[in-house]
């Protein structure tokens, strides 16, 4: 069943963040006992973005400022993060919260920051259906079985674009499979980047290497198909 979301607008002439945590409170409970995310859109007035920015609002195009807060509503407590937790390695900090994202409806990405010192519940933007989450770029996946049909295909002379129209038909369509015909594509070039390393062509490339030692002047080029494949050695 898909999750349905209820629209709150709720005016506020001078919002305060203790203002906002009640009303969050609220929501939460709400949405918790219905079973349906909300959104809630703070509409802030002229007054209140003169008095916080000190401008002019006049010279804004709209002098109302929409702050949308979507409130994942159904994912366990011991599936959300809280402050101070610990995890004993990068890696199950990063698969713990991208469940988390899965189970919420938005995606996650890795960055170079390893600390959390906060986290906040509430999101400024919408949330994925349960129906769609698998989609996403942190979800998306090239299972086993795809993987060893997309080799079969490839081998059998298929082109990308049969094999992944195939593929689709074989689930119904095309967001059943879990994954985008450029991921089908990167699945398959790194599958060749692997074949490169050992066969003819890394035997070719440890040939032409030593030939660039010897001869600096040695030159040699290849020439790639629309599907990356060595079509001529030059």
């Amino acid at each position: 069943m898909e999750s349905i979301t209820v629209r709150h607008v709720v005016a506020i002439p001078f919002p305060r963040q203790s203002h906002i945590n009640a009303m969050m409170g609220v929501c939460k409970s709400y949405s918790s006992k219905q079973g349906r995310g909300i959104l809630i859109t703070f509409v802030v007035t002229e007054e209140w973005l003169s008095y916080i920015c000190g401008s002019d609002p006049s010279k804004l195009n709209d002098n109302r400022i929409m702050m949308g807060i979507h409130v994942p509503f159904n994912v366990p407590m011991e599936s959300t993060p809280f402050n101070g937790m610990e995890f004993e390695a990068d890696e199950i900090a990063y698969d713990f919260y991208n469940e988390y994202g899965r189970k919420a409806g938005f995606s996650i990405r890795k960055d170079k920051k390893n600390v959390v010192n906060e986290f906040i519940v509430e999101h400024d933007h919408y949330l994925h259906l349960p129906s769609t989450v698998h989609m996403m770029p942190s979800q998306r996946k090239v299972a086993a079985t795809h993987a060893i049909e997309i080799d079969l295909a490839h081998e059998s002379g298929l082109r990308l674009k049969q094999s992944y129209e195939l593929l689709s038909k074989q689930v119904g369509r095309y967001d059943n499979l879990g994954f985008t015909k450029q991921d089908h594509k990167n699945n398959l070039r790194t599958k060749r980047q692997r074949d490169m390393e050992h066969g003819e062509a890394a035997s070719l490339g440890r040939y032409f290497s030593r030939q660039l030692k010897e001869n600096p002047s040695y030159y040699f080029a290849t020439q790639l198909d629309c599907e990356e494949l060595i079509t001529n050695i030059f």
